[in-house]
């Protein structure tokens, strides 16, 4: 990459960009090593999840999976941490945010119907109730920030101040815009972007179709990333 700077000559503000996409980049691949064992000492084992039924379109919806909380829980460290460009390429604060992250879902995950089906029941953080017959889910979901910083060599001052000034008002944003959809939409999500069936089409007439579609997809863009890719990576 940076031979290719070199070679294009290209001007210094795009540099520290790449920079910093590579700095996050790594990061999170560190980071994601970590996120593995940490959540299957909290959360079943992925791989154990039943096959899901074919199910018609007016049955209800089925509880959700590990896996899918696997997968729910990464990308919401994601999309926080790219929310906090001054501490996105910080290994420790970026830690420390996915211990915030798992906090938040393992309180969820405890008050869900299934939540046996999704806690491991070995984890030293559940309830000390939890196995009993008479276990009652409470409203106010547990704290185990600190229970994670003494399993996962983490600061337990530095982890809840990340928790106090980072994570909960990131947390009540997404709740005051009321993005609790999982749906990610796209330019190719766009009805405007679909052709309308016609049998009678062409390699050409194909063509010249995806062409303008891509000329329009990419009019009025510009050959570096956007402000919100920068805040992603």
């Amino acid at each position: 990459m940076k031979k290719w700077e070199d070679m294009a000559n290209l001007p210094s503000q795009f540099r520290e960009r790449t920079e910093r996409l590579e700095r996050n980049f790594t990061v999170s691949a560190v980071i994601f090593k970590k996120y593995e064992p940490i959540f299957q000492d909290i959360f079943r084992y992925p791989q154990e999840d039943q096959p899901r039924q074919q199910r018609g379109r007016k049955q209800r919806r089925q509880p959700c999976t590990v896996t899918e909380v696997f997968q729910f829980c990464w990308v919401l460290f994601v999309h926080a941490k790219g929310n906090f460009p001054m501490i996105s390429d910080d290994l420790v604060n970026s830690y420390h945010l996915l211990l915030c992250a798992l906090d938040l879902v393992y309180g969820n995950a405890l008050q869900c119907p299934n939540h046996k089906e999704l806690l491991n029941p070995t984890f030293k953080g559940l309830p000390e109730d939890f196995h009993s017959k008479d276990y009652k889910v409470s409203s106010d979901p547990p704290c185990i920030i600190e229970k994670l910083c003494s399993l996962h060599y983490g600061l337990v001052l530095e982890a809840k101040g990340i928790k106090e000034h980072f994570w909960k008002p990131y947390v009540r944003k997404l709740f005051d815009k009321k993005s609790k959809s999982p749906r990610v939409t796209t330019p190719l999500t766009g009805r405007k972007y679909i052709k309308e069936s016609n049998p009678y089409v062409t390699p050409v007439s194909i063509a010249t179709y995806s062409l303008s579609r891509l000329h329009t997809m990419l009019a009025g863009l510009k050959n570096a990333p956007s402000e919100n890719l920068e805040q992603i990576f």
